[in-house]
């Protein structure tokens, strides 16, 4: 429950880090680009940590070492593939195309995509959202290399599509909970175990920022 609890957390702070960054809030010192960083590493590292957990409980026949190697592949995979196409993002189109913010668009969200539904049929589902995160790092670094900033058109782009798109993952998620197959026992365990999570990264948060 701890690694899914830290897996929805970049859908809550992105969001919040974006509107901030918008207002200049912390842009100068690279806050918000650090901190939805690591919220995305977090989530990575979430995702490999509930698979290993995942295949220790409910898959008994596979191999201890093949269930370690697999974080370590998926993030191999997942930089390996951001890089190539985050670097393709740079070339194709030129710069001087009229219609280059559309197709970077269209670049980066096909790549995106290809990451996400890919690594779920290799099995590697970590890997895609690493490589997702990586090709919008490398794009944006080569783009500002050609004079765009951080507030480039492609960006504008992904936030008008992020207003829609914000509340379907939780609509989503919702529509995936059916109470009358909750057991009140089993729903008790599980709120004291992300209480006490939360309580634990609380402290942990504090304990970062204060002695930064």
């Amino acid at each position: 429950l701890g690694f899914v609890l830290a897996a929805v957390s970049p859908a809550v702070i992105i969001p919040c880090l974006v509107s901030l960054s918008s207002r200049g809030y912390g842009v100068e010192k690279g806050i918000p680009t650090l901190v939805i960083a690591a919220s995305s590493a977090d989530d990575v590292v979430a995702i490999s940590g509930f698979g290993i957990f995942l295949g220790l409980t409910f898959f008994k026949d596979a191999s201890m070492v093949q269930l370690m190697m697999h974080g370590p592949l998926e993030v191999l995979l997942g930089v390996s593939f951001g890089t190539l196409w985050g670097l393709m993002a740079q070339w194709i189109p030129n710069k001087q195309h009229r219609n280059v913010t559309f197709f970077r668009w269209v670049i980066l969200f096909s790549g995106g995509l290809s990451a996400l539904f890919g690594a779920h049929w290799l099995k590697y589902d970590g890997a895609g959202g690493l490589a997702t995160i990586i090709m919008a790092f490398v794009a944006g670094m080569q783009w500002r290399k050609e004079g765009w900033g951080d507030h480039n058109p492609v960006t504008k782009v992904f936030t008008k599509m992020w207003i829609v798109l914000e509340p379907l993952i939780f609509g989503l998620i919702g529509t995936e909970i059916q109470i009358n197959k909750i057991d009140p026992e089993t729903l008790g365990w599980g709120i004291l175990v992300l209480v006490t999570a939360l309580i634990f990264r609380m402290f942990g948060t504090v304990f970062a920022v204060s002695c930064g």
